[in-house]
């Protein structure tokens, strides 16, 4: 297996760490591990208003536990003992009917598809972010990936996310801007 130098720097930050860090499938997780990872999800949301429960439950649907009944296996959740963040996604978006017709902003970017065909998400506790945590995550995603045979893998964000760094500085450069229903959108791939 490859691997990135982001990836094996955050590798060696960790096991300098004076506590242990696990990575969990999802398929492993307590009910309160789950729970956790709910919070996760939307305290790392960039959306925090709901007009109605229903409304914030089709969200979180939409963009979290889609993943866990489709794919647990590929869902991991980084646990310090109790999560501090996961990774989630689907091997190949282009056989994903019900997640294009949840996410129609997914069909702006069907021509690339082939070259990164692995979709992911992936959220921190916000006081663990900027510390190797998330790299290390997405260095585990991969070589799950490559493990799979899967050639790339992708994202799809907004232009002026505060988190396309992160993303470019780990090997995500195959960069697309295009617009869906008057929505800037940044397509973010990288060959595996």
């Amino acid at each position: 297996m490859r691997s990135n130098h982001n990836t094996e720097v955050a590798i060696k930050f960790i096991k300098k760490l004076s506590f242990i860090l696990e990575v969990k499938s999802f398929l492993d997780i307590s009910d309160q591990e789950i729970d956790r990872v709910n919070e996760i999800f939307f305290e790392s949301s960039a959306r925090t208003h709901f007009s109605s429960q229903k409304k914030r439950e089709r969200f979180q649907y939409k963009y979290l536990d889609y993943y866990k009944i489709y794919h647990p296996e590929l869902f991991f959740v980084l646990c310090d003992p109790r999560p501090i963040g996961y990774i989630c996604g689907v091997p190949r978006i282009l056989k994903e009917k019900k997640l294009f017709e949840l996410l129609g902003h997914l069909h702006a970017f069907k021509d690339y598809y082939e070259d990164y065909p692995a979709h992911l998400h992936i959220n921190l506790d916000q006081e663990c972010t900027g510390k190797g945590f998330g790299s290390y995550l997405l260095g585990y995603f991969e070589a799950y990936l490559r493990e799979k045979k899967l050639k790339g893998v992708h994202l799809v964000t907004s232009p002026g996310a505060r988190n396309n760094h992160f993303y470019l500085k780990n090997g995500y450069t195959f960069t697309v801007e295009k617009t869906y229903k008057d929505v800037p959108l940044l397509f973010m791939g990288k060959s595996l």
